[in-house]
């Protein structure tokens, strides 16, 4: 019967379309000439006879049935696109006695979590995303996680082995925090540090002043004032690869279009804000709780704002406002600090 299966997988393009335990739905067993025939009555339910993991061999060959459609032959039976290793993996914690869990997953990981970026880049729909090792052994963790759950079992349940941060989750699969993590680490440090050289004395204070405020969570609003070629884009730049070397966010916007191209990673402030066109008093920025932008708001650690006095002064005041209410909302402090306990600079051209 299993032999005559790739036989029929030859002739018959309709059998290409089941695996080996769907066959009995669209086809019965001829026993006298030892073939598959084309059902004709009611359908008939096939099952696959159950085999240990211990039984190796048999126990795989079965896993393969459940699987591959139509195979022709032992080749294409064997031959799977996107092996389920991480299944594969937690059958052996299972069933196994495994001596040394920690090293079976140290020296297979890369293999076990090979289609994790692929896979987070059509979720998220940013084919341009890359992810640290330590990033997607996080997510291929969650993934192998979430099998054990099925068996009612956890990785907890292995000591040695290590647990996946669930609460990276949000942040990995919010596009908005991903793009403003997307920097080359090693550049942004490379290029921070060469930057930090020629920065002068004034630069240099205001600076670490601002440096400081964003370590030690202090807020506030700042305000830098100076005519067009004393540094102040220099300056800026520094401050934002100091930061974004160190896998902080830092957002950068400006009131025009034309001034947010000059900003890297840069966004009109009413794009980046959801800002209403037309401003009133009462008004509110468009940004909503739980959603990306908001989160994305809570992550921040700095806004730089360029050409600020181009802007009406509701914008700000409607920028404070729901910073202190989606930053509320997590730490109810926020609520009575100016844009929410978030730094804020300004930065103006004459």
């Amino acid at each position: 019967m299993f032999t005559q299966w790739f036989e029929l997988n030859k002739q018959d393009p309709k059998a290409r379309n089941l695996t080996y335990a769907k066959i009995p739905k669209e086809y019965i067993w001829n026993n006298d000439a030892k073939e598959w025939a084309p059902r004709k009555l009611r359908p008939s339910i096939g099952r696959i006879v159950y085999s240990n993991p211990a039984f190796g061999e048999r126990y795989y060959l079965r896993m393969l049935l459940n699987i591959v459609k139509g195979p022709r032959s032992f080749e294409e039976l064997r031959t799977v696109d996107g092996a389920q290793l991480r299944d594969l993996f937690v059958t052996m914690l299972l069933f196994y006695n495994i001596t040394n869990p920690l090293k079976l997953w140290e020296q297979h990981w890369e293999d076990l979590a090979d289609d994790i970026l692929h896979k987070k880049r059509k979720i998220i729909n940013f084919p341009d995303l890359t992810l640290t090792d330590s990033q997607i052994k996080n997510y291929c963790l969650v993934e192998i996680q979430g099998v054990l759950h099925k068996h009612e079992k956890s990785l907890s349940d292995f000591p040695s082995l290590p647990q996946p941060d669930e609460s990276l989750l949000t942040q990995l699969d919010n596009r908005l925090i991903r793009e403003e993590l997307n920097y080359n680490i090693k550049e942004m440090k490379n290029l921070h540090d060469n930057l930090f050289r020629s920065l002068n004395t004034e630069q240099l204070a205001l600076y670490e002043r601002l440096i400081k405020a964003v370590t030690n969570q202090e807020g506030g609003l700042y305000f830098l004032y100076g005519p067009g070629g004393t540094g102040k884009t220099f300056l800026y730049n520094t401050i934002l690869t100091k930061l974004r070397s160190e896998e902080m966010i830092a957002l950068a916007v400006a009131s025009s279009g034309i001034a947010s191209l000059l900003l890297p990673g840069g966004r009109t402030a009413h794009s980046r804000f959801v800002i209403p066109l037309e401003l009133m008093e009462n008004s509110t920025c468009g940004i909503k709780q739980k959603t990306h932008l908001a989160a994305l708001m809570h992550e921040a650690r700095l806004i730089i704002w360029d050409e600020a006095p181009m802007t009406q002064r509701y914008a700000f005041e409607v920028l404070d406002k729901t910073l202190r209410d989606i930053l509320g909302s997590k730490n109810e402090a926020n609520r009575q600090k100016l844009f929410g306990g978030t730094p804020l600079k300004y930065w103006i051209k004459l």
